[in-house]
């Protein structure tokens, strides 16, 4: 008994922003193995954020989620890299236009008004998740599609330019509808899907976080030691998903889709009331 008086104590008395420190990289790492094998970490990194450090304004809060879930996309990209192989013919230029739109996604969260994209996003979440649950083979196994190599890297540069732009502008999901088209459209199978969707993701990452450290707004006391946090949990996360392989990474996209539509749904019907 005395040994739990002692240890409320010590907690009690632990200052508060050390303390919410511990628990946003508690969050963070969770965030990072989950974003690792069917992305949607933003849908566990940012309300933990917001409810943490809800002094922070907006941009802020964007500009940590991204500063510290890059690292973490850079490692599960590096582990699915050294297994999954990649027809870079198809993902680099994909890569480059990634890039280019989330910069300018990053540009008009801070420069323009923020839109209410909730609404839309639950219901293509949910229209996703309903596809996804119905079609039992869907991103099982690599498909045989009727593209040849150029017409497969315009339909993968035609995925990443909205994606792209939706993440450096608002994010969360990102990871789940890259995943989702590449499945759908191109014929990739799970984990297949999941490697060259971390690629994009991370060049979304990059042109976010470079517009992010320009404007200032990063708070590297906060961010750094949640990189370091998302890091580990998305090397566990990625090296969980190549050993269990496509059946479970299914398994994991739909539980986290679902998750997003009622984190979501739940904030719309909230503001609405």
């Amino acid at each position: 008994m005395s040994a739990i008086i002692r240890l409320v104590y010590k907690i009690d008395t632990v200052d508060a922003p050390s303390l919410n420190l511990v628990l946003l990289c508690l969050f963070a790492f969770l965030a990072g193995f989950i974003d690792a094998m069917a992305g949607g970490g933003g849908l566990i990194q940012l309300p933990a954020l917001a409810t943490l450090r809800p002094e922070l304004g907006l941009s802020n809060l964007l500009a940590i989620n991204k500063a510290s879930s890059i690292c973490g996309t850079f490692t599960a990209t590096w582990s699915y890299l050294r297994t999954i192989r990649v027809d870079w013919r198809v993902a680099a230029p994909a890569t480059v236009v990634a890039f280019i739109f989330s910069g300018l996604g990053a540009w008009v969260i801070l420069e323009l008004s923020s839109f209410d994209l909730k609404p839309l996003i639950v219901i293509i979440l949910v229209m996703v998740f309903i596809y996804t649950l119905y079609k039992k083979n869907f991103g099982e196994k690599t498909q045989i599609t009727r593209f040849q190599s150029k017409p497969i890297a315009t339909a993968c540069v035609g995925i990443a330019a909205p994606i792209g732009f939706y993440d450096g502008f608002f994010g969360p999901g990102t990871g789940g509808f890259f995943t989702f088209l590449l499945i759908r459209l191109l014929g990739y199978d799970f984990l297949k899907a999941t490697a060259v969707s971390k690629i994009l993701n991370f060049s979304t990452n990059c042109a976010a976080v470079a517009y992010f450290v320009l404007r200032k707004q990063i708070i590297f006391s906060i961010a750094l030691p949640m990189a370091a946090a998302n890091v580990t949990g998305g090397l566990i996360g990625s090296r969980l998903a190549l050993t269990k392989g496509n059946l479970f990474v299914r398994k994991i996209f739909l539980v986290v889709t679902f998750l997003l539509i009622a984190k979501m749904g739940y904030d719309v019907v909230a503001a609405t009331l």
